[in-house]
């Protein structure tokens, strides 16, 4: 793909659209505007494709692009309903409930910040959990591991994104629900 060969292109963007798709809408609540944002993820994936044989993880970068992506899209519906204050969204949420949502984004995006620096098997093992949605007896079967060994690294992982977040934000409650929708 980093040489410009459109067929690998099309088997990555295969690969991973079905899976970055659920995750901006989930954050969006947009069809149309998870389209827009997963098309621009592949976008800049295609522009800085070189970059993407130098990364361990190439999936985690489109993640936290479409992360920010998402983000900054909320973060400019927020300011927009706030510029236009007593008028709601074209989604016709208040602008309290636009801030409550970007709160959460942004506790979301602490999430993805602590994940990233988890160890790369235990990364692994939560992110198969978390956003592929598989069993702990699925992830042990893929990995090869045991499923005390997926425990494990599970129950090492939420502790550390939990320790993250306290020290980042000063916040611990409601946090173990961040992190079961991450």
């Amino acid at each position: 793909m980093s040489g410009g060969d459109e067929q690998a292109f099309s088997r990555f963007f295969h690969t991973y659209n079905a899976r970055l798709f659920p995750f901006v809408k989930k954050i969006t609540k947009s069809i149309p505007v998870a389209e827009e944002i997963v098309q621009e993820v592949f976008l800049r994936a295609w522009i800085h494709r070189e970059k993407l044989q130098e990364l361990d993880q190439p999936a985690a970068w489109l993640f936290r692009i479409a992360s920010n992506l998402s983000l900054t899209h909320l973060r400019n519906m927020a300011n927009e309903a706030i510029k236009h204050e007593g008028f709601s969204s074209s989604t016709g949420e208040t602008v309290d409930e636009i801030t409550d949502q970007l709160d959460l984004k942004e506790m979301s995006h602490l999430v993805e910040e602590a994940i990233s620096l988890l160890p790369p098997k235990r990364q692994m093992v939560f992110r198969l959990s978390r956003q592929e949605g598989l069993t702990h007896q699925q992830i042990a079967s893929q990995l090869e591991i045991s499923p005390n060994t997926v425990k494990e690294h599970m129950v090492q992982a939420v502790k550390f994104i939990k320790e993250h977040i306290r020290k980042r934000s000063g916040m611990s409650l409601g946090i173990l629900v961040l992190i079961h929708l991450s």
